[in-house]
C-alpha cells in the first residue's frame, strides 16, 4: 500500500509557481496532516542564519590589542579605535551596532573559536559538514532533518511540510530530510496555484475548480487508496496556499526593515510566518558574498552592515508581537579565513570562526576560549569550539530534544541559555 510520503515521491502532485517560481516543499507541498496550518503552537523556534562563503571572523570579532593581528592585516584590519568595545582586547566590527546593543543587554552570546577536527578548506565538503553535523559524512538528513524527524517520532510535529522553512528557492542541506517534509518559500504570493493561459485574448482561467474535477474524476475511477490520496492531498495543497494568502494580507509588521536588503527580506518572511502562526519550528535564511579573495574590505564592511540591520529588524518585529521569547537565532559560516590577508587585500579560506547565538533566551556574553594568533596550523587558527557543541546546546538546551542521538556523540553543551 503507498504511503503519502510514497505517493509524493512519485511527484504526483498539483504544480504551485509563481513569477519567482520555488521549489515550494521537498517531499510534496501537501505533506501535512494538520487540519490547517493556521493552527496556534506554543513551542520554540530555531532560525538558523547562514553566511555564505566563509566568514572573515577576525574582523567580525577582532582582538584590537593582539599585535599578531595587526601585522597580519596591514590593510584589512579593523582598528582598535574604530571596533565596539566587547571586552579591554575584543572588539566588534563597528557596523554590527544592533548587535552590541543586543549583546549589552544580554541577549547575544558569542561563541569564539568554532570549527571541527582536521577541517576541509573546500566549500562543498566543509558545508555538508556542518549541514549534517558529521565530520566523516555519508550521512544524507541534515542535522535539523533528523531534528524534525524526531519531532514526528513522539508525537509532536505539526505535521505540515512549513515546519521546516528554507527562505529561498531549495530546501536548505541541514533540513533535509528522507522521512519529513521541509518547504522552500521565496515570497508568499507565489505559493498558490497559478491561473492557466486562456485560449484566446480573454482573462487566464482559474485552475482551481478544472484540478477538483480532474481529481475528481480520478477518485472515482481509481481504487481505493490512489484516488482519496490524491484528493486529500489536492486539497491540504490547496488550504496551504489559501493561509499563506490571507497571512500575507493580514501582516504588519512592527519594525522597519531595510530596503533592498535580501536578507531582510528573508527575515521578514520568516516573521510573517511565525506572527501568524503558521506551525514553523525551524527556519534558515542566508546572506551570501563572504568568499572575499580579494578587495575584501568594504564587501565584507556593508555585508555585515547588512545583516545588522535586518537581525535588528527582526528582533523589533519579533518583540512587537509578543514573540521574542519562543525565538532564538544562531550564525553559521563553512569556515574563517586565513590569519594573515594575501596580496589582492583579500583573505583565503581559513578555519576557526565566530559563532552568533542571539535572542531573549540567550545568556548573553564571551564563551569558548578565543583562538591564539601566534599558535597557528598552517597559517590558520586552531578550533578552540567544536561546533557541534553549540548545535548540542541548543538541541538540548533549548529544543529540549536528544542532542547526543541526533548528532551521534557527546559534544558537550555551553551555558548560553537562560535556566
Amino acid at each position: 500500500m503507498f504511503s503519502r510520503r510514497d505517493f509524493l515521491k512519485q511527484g504526483l502532485l498539483p504544480v504551485f509557481a509563481g513569477s519567482a517560481v520555488p521549489t515550494v516543499f521537498a517531499n510534496g507541498v501537501a505533506a501535512s496532516a494538520a487540519d490547517s496550518p493556521n493552527a496556534p503552537i506554543s513551542d520554540r523556534v530555531l532560525v538558523l542564519v547562514q553566511l555564505a562563503g566563509g566568514n572573515d571572523g577576525l574582523n567580525t570579532v577582532i582582538p584590537t590589542q593582539d599585535g599578531a593581528y595587526h601585522d597580519a592585516r596591514p590593510t584589512l584590519r579593523v582598528d582598535a579605535a574604530t571596533a565596539l568595545p566587547l571586552t579591554a582586547s575584543l572588539g566588534l566590527h563597528p557596523n554590527l551596532k544592533n548587535l552590541k546593543a543586543r549583546f549589552d543587554a544580554g541577549q547575544l552570546a558569542i561563541v569564539q573559536g568554532v570549527g571541527y577536527p582536521s577541517p576541509n578548506l573546500s566549500h562543498f565538503a566543509s558545508m555538508s559538514i556542518w549541514e549534517t553535523a558529521s565530520v566523516q559524512g555519508g550521512i544524507g538528513d541534515g542535522w535539523l532533518g533528523r531534528y524534525l524527524n524526531y519531532l514526528d517520532q513522539v508525537g509532536e510535529s505539526p505535521n505540515h511540510a512549513l515546519e521546516g522553512l528554507s527562505v529561498g528557492p531549495l530546501i536548505a542541506p541541514e533540513l533535509r530530510s528522507q522521512k519529513t517534509a521541509t518547504a522552500a518559500l521565496q515570497d508568499i504570493q507565489s505559493f498558490r496555484l497559478q491561473p492557466l493561459p486562456s485560449s484566446g485574448h480573454g482573462t487566464p482561467v482559474d485552475a482551481e475548480n478544472p484540478l477538483m474535477k480532474f481529481y475528481g474524476a480520478f477518485h472515482k475511477t481509481s481504487p481505493a487508496p490512489y484516488g482519496a490520496l490524491l484528493d486529500t492531498t489536492l486539497t491540504e495543497a490547496l488550504t496551504s496556499s489559501k493561509a499563506l494568502q490571507a497571512t500575507d494580507k493580514a501582516y504588519q509588521p512592527k519594525a522597519t526593515y531595510p530596503d533592498r536588503s535580501p536578507i531582510a527580506s528573508s527575515l521578514r518572511l520568516v516573521a510573517e510566518t511565525l506572527v501568524s502562526g503558521l506551525g514553523v519550528r525551524v527556519a534558515h535564511v542566508t546572506l551570501g558574498g563572504f568568499d572575499n579573495h580579494s578587495n575584501e574590505k568594504p564587501v565584507h564592511d556593508r555585508l555585515l552592515a547588512d545583516l545588522d540591520a535586518a537581525l535588528g529588524a527582526f528582533l523589533l518585529d519579533l518583540e512587537g508581537h509578543g514573540l521574542a521569547d519562543r525565538v532564538l537565532i544562531m550564525t553559521w559560516s563553512e569556515f574563517g579565513r586565513r590569519v594573515t590577508e594575501n596580496g589582492s587585500r583579500g583573505t583565503d579560506h581559513g578555519t576557526a570562526a565566530p559563532m552568533f547565538v542571539l535572542g531573549a533566551p540567550v545568556k548573553g556574553g564571551l564563551y569558548g576560549e578565543t583562538p591564539n594568533l601566534k599558535a597557528l596550523n598552517n597559517g590558520n587558527l586552531q578550533f578552540t569550539t567544536d561546533f557541534r557543541a553549540v548545535y548540542a546546546t541548543v538541541l538540548q538546551g533549548y529544543l529540549k530534544a536528544p542532542a547526543s542521538d541526533l548528532l551521534g556523540g557527546d559534544f558537550g553543551t555551553i551555558p548560553l541559555l537562560k535556566a
